[in-house]
């Protein structure tokens, strides 16, 4: 019986604990949301890497992307992602080719570059890990969990958040292959004018253009 007091007690303040954290990660997580709200659009630069230690893959990329509302300008590994919010292109300028996609059905198979950092307001659960202090910086980390198992191809992300100016300055997701994938901001612009035109592929531009309607 002893040990089951002792035992309940220990859950009791491991629960008290965690009520804690979540309480402070949605402090955090509230005053980054009421900030993004503030941005009609954002420019950034972005590191991003991929590593999984069992297949032996490490790749380190650098990549850039525009974002307005629902649309989105995203550019990495030799292919530039572009979407209205409605409808999705891909362009491999090597191949010489874009692919033409339902925007919509993008969501469960990756994350969508215009809800990069805002990912924690849709379908997570959270949790307050620590704060660091990394070259000068301080970091609040949170720790998300996807509400609904089968909902995500990762199984956790974890948000670094700088203290200072309340921005998400780095972003790791845990697949569930094994795989981790970690975007570090390196610039970050918001609430400069960017014209809907950058948000569309203008086939009529790129005559040599090979065009693969998906839809």
């Amino acid at each position: 019986m002893k040990k089951l007091l002792i035992l309940g007690i220990a859950i009791l303040s491991l629960n008290g604990l965690m009520a804690q954290q979540d309480a402070k990660a949605k402090v955090i997580l509230d005053k980054l949301s009421a900030k993004a709200k503030t941005f009609k659009t954002v420019s950034a630069n972005f590191m991003y890497e991929l590593n999984n230690p069992t297949a032996d893959i490490s790749e380190k990329q650098e990549g850039s992307m525009m974002s307005k509302g629902e649309m989105y300008n995203l550019t990495i590994a030799g292919q530039n992602v572009i979407s209205d919010g409605t409808t999705k292109w891909t362009y491999i300028a090597d191949a010489e080719e874009v692919q033409i996609d339902d925007a919509q059905l993008e969501g469960e198979e990756g994350l969508n570059p215009s809800k990069i950092l805002t990912i924690y307001e849709d379908g997570f659960k959270y949790k307050f890990e620590k704060e660091m202090t990394q070259d000068g910086k301080t970091y609040q980390l949170i720790k998300l969990f996807p509400e609904t198992a089968d909902d995500k191809p990762y199984h956790s992300a974890l948000l670094y958040v700088d203290k200072i100016k309340n921005e998400v300055a780095k972003i790791e997701l845990k697949g569930k292959d094994g795989s981790n994938y970690i975007y570090t901001i390196t610039s970050f612009e918001v609430n400069k004018e960017i014209p809907d035109s950058k948000f569309k592929f203008n086939t009529a531009k790129h005559p040599e253009v090979e065009v693969i309607d998906l839809r």
